[in-house]
């Protein structure tokens, strides 16, 4: 079992929360497992979130039945970018996107952070948990996009269409093995629903594999089916599942 104290979230949530991953080998001693996970949760006011490797119900009823609640399937997905070609649907399109980096300054990250709407990360696991009151998603993705100002491999990009601001996409950049993580992204309010949201992650492939980047890794939700749809579109393949589940007692 691996426990963090996630002192992060306490400035979003206004509580102390406690993030726990548990292996496979976790399971061999359920008895303790349960009794461990549930001392954690013992406390009012602390959020316990429990991530676990897929397939074991026996577990996942177990904990449910100690007040745990299912959130999400969370899917480890990856894509190699050596040579990457567009879908023919998608070079039919014919967008002329371009890509600005934004300077690594507070202004200008957070002007970006403030452009982020409560309804524009709608299938999260804190949207959409009845825990949280509506907005808390919102100021916890700013924040996380604030905390990654003073990271070194992070890197925040506009994407243009001609000569309008779109969109905004986070990665981290692994330079010495190739490896570019997805981190965050959206579409700004104004372009929602306009269909860019392919056009954008095509150009985004596109620029990588210019790089050199070796491949494009991330984790996305069993509550987003638009975005499930398109990785599966673009040849993603995923590489780990885990159930997601938490606690809180008020």
């Amino acid at each position: 079992m691996k426990k963090v104290n996630a002192t992060w979230e306490k400035r979003n949530f206004g509580f102390d929360a406690v993030e726990v991953t548990l292996s496979i080998s976790d399971f061999a001693q359920p008895k303790k497992l349960f009794a461990d996970l549930s001392a954690l949760a013992a406390k009012p006011q602390v959020y316990v979130l429990v991530k676990m490797p897929v397939g074991n119900l026996d577990i996942l009823h177990a904990l449910e039945d100690q007040g745990f609640r299912f959130l999400e399937t969370q899917f480890h997905i990856e894509k190699s970018l050596p040579g990457y070609v567009s879908p023919p649907e998608i070079s039919s399109l014919n967008y002329q996107l371009h890509k600005i980096e934004v300077p690594k300054s507070e202004e200008l990250w957070r002007n970006i952070a403030d452009r982020m709407t409560n309804d524009m990360f709608y299938t999260d696991r804190v949207y959409l948990d009845p825990v949280f009151p509506v907005g808390v998603s919102r100021i916890r993705y700013a924040n996380w996009l604030m905390d990654l100002l003073h990271v070194s491999d992070s890197h925040l990009s506009i994407w243009m269409l001609e000569d309008q601001e779109i969109s905004f996409s986070m990665v981290r950049i692994d330079e010495d093995r190739k490896v570019v993580h997805g981190i965050l992204g959206g579409i700004f309010q104004e372009y929602q629903n306009a269909g860019l949201g392919m056009a954008v992650w095509d150009a985004g492939l596109h620029c990588h594999s210019r790089h050199g980047m070796r491949l494009s890794k991330t984790v996305i939700s069993s509550n987003n089916l638009p975005i499930l749809r398109l990785y599966t579109y673009f040849g993603y393949r995923i590489t780990k599942e885990m159930y997601v589940l938490r606690k809180f007692t008020a």
